[in-house]
């Protein structure tokens, strides 16, 4: 596995993706850094890692997709995060069953979410009688309230790069290639929502040390993949929506929802 490098847990890394996949099946049938190829063996893998966040924090946008499956149920996160914009689309089945598709936008101190069927909201924590009231429309969480941190996490550069830090004890992984790039595996522990887990991080060996893919098991398996670093982000304008009311969260979802892991391979 190659060398081992000890890194300590960082307070609030992470706010969403990767609760229970037994959760969610239940909820819904009830100018670039510079290269480092060649010389980073001889790097400590928290020095590559630290690199590869930053590198990444520097970028103005990244397109990242995912898919989760745990217990019949599955599900597929497609983003465009950008500064302090960004747009999602989540759909959700089990087994053969569509359960529905969220929408997300993010603008700024605002964030925008609509669910298509009653399913597809009590997948985000809603009550039953609040996603059937509530689905098919545009509802608007402000920043103070506390669901918009769950909501919005991920639709920034920002957040999306907290949730591939990786803490413990590091260590190389045997994978040298992902998606047709040459790359560095880094081992470690991933905290998400939570749960505690493994994960992989792939980021280029060469160029921009940019990550190309973060495999997980936290709660369940997952992978996600980057890419189109630095592309412009087009989120339209803000929809017609109603307030969101705390008081539609089940109170089993403590003001946060059962969501999401990443998954399949995209262009980068």
């Amino acid at each position: 596995m190659g060398s081992t490098t000890a890194r300590s847990a960082r307070p609030g890394a992470s706010l969403r993706r990767v609760a229970s996949g037994a959760l969610l099946a239940g909820a819904l049938l009830a100018a670039a850094p510079p290269a480092f190829g060649a010389s980073v063996r001889h790097v400590p893998l928290a020095r590559t890692l630290d690199r590869a966040l930053a590198a990444s924090r520097a970028e103005a946008s990244v397109f990242w997709q995912g898919t989760t499956s745990a217990d019949g149920a599955t599900v597929v996160e497609t983003t465009n995060a950008g500064v302090a914009q960004g747009n999602q689309t989540i759909t959700i089945s089990v087994g053969t069953r569509s359960a529905g598709v969220i929408s997300i936008k993010l603008f700024g101190d605002t964030v925008y979410m609509k669910g298509t069927t009653a399913d597809a909201l009590v997948f985000q924590g809603f009550t039953d009688a609040a996603a059937s009231a509530e689905a098919n429309q545009w509802i608007s969480i402000p920043s103070a309230q506390p669901f918009y941190a769950v909501v919005a996490a991920g639709l920034t550069v920002k957040s999306t790069v907290q949730e591939l830090d990786l803490t413990g004890t590091l260590t190389r992984a045997r994978r040298t290639e992902v998606l047709g790039r040459s790359v560095i595996g880094i081992k470690g522990t991933l905290s998400l929502q939570g749960a505690t887990g493994t994960g992989v991080l792939y980021v280029r060996s060469r160029g921009a040390p940019l990550p190309v893919e973060e495999t997980m098991s936290v709660g369940g398996a997952g992978v996600v993949t980057l890419g189109r670093w630095g592309e412009s982000v087009d989120v339209g304008s803000p929809p017609t929506s109603v307030a969101f009311d705390p008081s539609w969260l089940a109170p089993s979802s403590g003001g946060t929802s059962p969501t999401l892991t990443p998954g399949p391979s995209v262009a980068v």
